[in-house]
């Protein structure tokens, strides 16, 4: 049987953008601003969004179909 491993990491995204940081930063906070330019797609929405800004935080988000919210 051959051994399995996993390694774990941390991802990075960069992006530009032409406001500034306490905007943005006040976007990232607020869950509907932030599920205004971050979703996967028209038909989908945020169901549930946390973000934990402390150093070693995490951000969790879920997204569903549109048709959940009705």
């Amino acid at each position: 049987m051959s051994e399995r491993t996993a390694k774990h990491d941390t991802t990075v995204v960069e992006r530009k953008l032409k406001s500034s940081p306490a905007r943005v930063f006040a976007a990232c906070k607020d869950p509907d601003a932030y599920g205004r330019w971050n979703y996967p797609g028209d038909d989908w929405v945020m169901i549930d969004y946390e973000n934990d800004f402390r150093l070693g935080g995490r951000e969790k988000k879920t997204f569903g179909p549109r048709e959940i919210q009705n």
